[in-house]
C-alpha cells in the first residue's frame, strides 16, 4: 500500500509467486524469496512516486515485523532478513501461524 505521505508498507509477503508457494520447507530460501518479493514491491511503488524525493528506497525498510512458524530458528532467520534489508532500522520477530500451511516465514515491512 502506498500512503499519502509515499510511505510504502507490504503487509503479509511470504515466499509466493504468482499463486504458488515455494521452496517448502526450507526458511532460508523462503526468506530469500519473500525477500525478493519485497525488493521488487519497493521499486514498483517508488515507480508510482518518480516525482517524490523518497523515489530511491533501495532496501533502506524503516519497519520490518517477521512471522515466524513454531520452533524456527529466530536468530538465524533475523540474521538474513537484516543482511536482505541492511537500512532496516527495527525488526520485530513474531511466532505465529502462517497464510498458508507450508509457508514458515512471512514478513511485513515499511519505508518511508
Amino acid at each position: 500500500m502506498l500512503l499519502p505521505n509515499d510511505e510504502l508498507v507490504g503487509s503479509g509477503t511470504a515466499s509466493i509467486v504468482g499463486h504458488e508457494s515455494l521452496h517448502g520447507g526450507d526458511l532460508e530460501a523462503q526468506i530469500d524469496e519473500t525477500l525478493t518479493n519485497l525488493r521488487e514491491l519497493c521499486r514498483a511503488g517508488d515507480r508510482m512516486i518518480a516525482h517524490s524525493p523518497r523515489a530511491d528506497r533501495g532496501d533502506a525498510a524503516v519497519a520490518v515485523k517477521v512471522y515466524l512458524r513454531s520452533g524456527d530458528p529466530a536468530a538465524a532467520a533475523a540474521a538474513r532478513i537484516l543482511a536482505g534489508l541492511p537500512g532496516a532500522k527495527s525488526l520485530l520477530l513474531l511466532e505465529a501461524d502462517i497464510c498458508r500451511r507450508e509457508l514458515l516465514v512471512e514478513i511485513e515491512c515499511t519505508w518511508a
